[in-house]
């Protein structure tokens, strides 16, 4: 695999705002605190009903049947610790039933032998440890409700390792932001290149900055509640089409929508959108010769969940007989004809350096917001 070209993965700005330290008796930032009147497109938009019913796709879907007594198997799997009750993380087995859901979805959608793991594991380490464990017919993981932070380490160990691909809740979670960001866009006639999009909370989901920048954003700005005191959102948001709620509806996100009503808020509201790149993803990395989990892969997922989206939804249904198929032909297409590939492990460290070195070449360290 050919190493990244950090020229073209800079070529679409991405700003992240500075740290500013500002004096303790430094007046507050005077925003207002009316109701917010914004658009608010929230995944949970897709209930709303369709007029019309989609012309029916000639593409032959893959069920069940095709399951065979050699096939690859994936495996579904959690320690539960991004779960909490009454302030403890539930037992592992806890999550059976749940992860038992999702491996028959697969099943169901792909053909797929698919196994739920539910993992006891005390830290990532552990985690990885038990994830390399598996048999060698395990082709792919599915790491869900597990924390983030926890994840992405677990992941890259398995990696690093040589174990199987292991695809994390938030990486679909990204690809699924990503779609809606896109059919957002294309139904006010914005053209992803000419688009501003602000990412509020960022540092919780490190892959979607990436991902928009595949998918051909022109202007991305990463907003943390630290930046708050410097960069107050409504200001960081002035200029911008879209903006990304990672904090879970956060007051800044209710303030920058009440001053822009035609900003468009994307949140990650329905229980089950991280699972709509899964089924034809594993697909794809149990049938590739080059499984690799990459952002183009990611993209391409994205580009087919919203070529799959009907009229007047911001999301195809989960059930559609005819997604899994088409998110694991763009997977696949990624996976064994590659023109290039940023992969996402430790792809964060090779682009912060890179934008280091361009802001360098633009003068220094100055201000990125407004």
């Amino acid at each position: 695999m050919p190493p990244p070209r950090e020229a073209q993965v800079c070529a679409a700005p991405h700003r992240t705002l500075p740290q500013v330290s500002t004096p303790a008796d430094a007046a507050p930032h005077s925003v207002p605190t009316h109701t917010t009147k914004g658009i608010v497109m929230t995944l949970a938009a897709r209930a709303h009903p369709v007029p019309a019913s989609p012309p029916q796709s000639t593409r032959t879907h893959r069920s069940c049947q095709s399951a065979s007594p050699g096939a690859v198997s994936v495996a579904v799997a959690s320690d539960g610790s991004a779960l909490h009750h009454r302030g403890r993380y539930p037992h592992p087995a806890s999550v059976r039933p749940l992860l038992r859901d999702y491996a028959a979805m697969v099943h169901t959608l792909t053909g797929l032998r698919a196994l739920p793991l539910p993992v006891h594991a005390d830290d990532s380490g552990q985690l990885a440890a038990r994830l390399r464990e598996l048999s060698d017919d395990i082709g792919a993981i599915y790491l869900t409700h597990t924390d983030p932070a926890r994840a992405r380490a677990a992941q890259q160990a398995v990696h690093d390792a040589g174990g199987p691909v292991v695809v994390t809740e938030q990486d679909t979670t990204a690809v699924t932001l990503t779609a809606v960001l896109l059919t957002v866009l294309a139904r006010v006639d914005r053209a992803p290149r000419t688009s501003q999009v602000v990412i509020a909370g960022a540092q919780t989901m490190p892959a979607l900055p990436d991902l928009l920048m595949a998918a051909g954003i022109g202007d991305i700005i990463s907003w943390n509640p630290a930046d708050r005191t410097g960069f107050p959102l409504p200001i960081v948001t002035r200029d911008a089409d879209a903006i990304i709620d990672l904090l879970g509806g956060a007051t800044d996100i209710a303030r920058a929508a009440a001053d822009r009503p035609q900003l468009a808020v994307i949140a990650p509201d329905e229980p089950d959108d991280h699972l709509l790149a899964v089924p034809g993803l594993l697909r794809a990395l149990t049938e590739s010769a080059h499984p690799v989990l990459t952002i183009e892969v990611l993209h391409g997922c994205a580009r087919a969940i919203t070529a799959a989206t009907p009229p007047a939804r911001l999301l195809p249904e989960l059930t559609d007989a005819d997604l899994a198929g088409a998110v694991a032909d763009a997977a696949v297409r990624e996976l064994d004809h590659p023109t290039w590939h940023r992969s996402v492990h430790r792809g964060r460290r090779r682009l912060d350096h890179a934008r280091a070195h361009e802001s360098r070449q633009a003068g220094g360290d100055r201000p990125l917001a407004p």
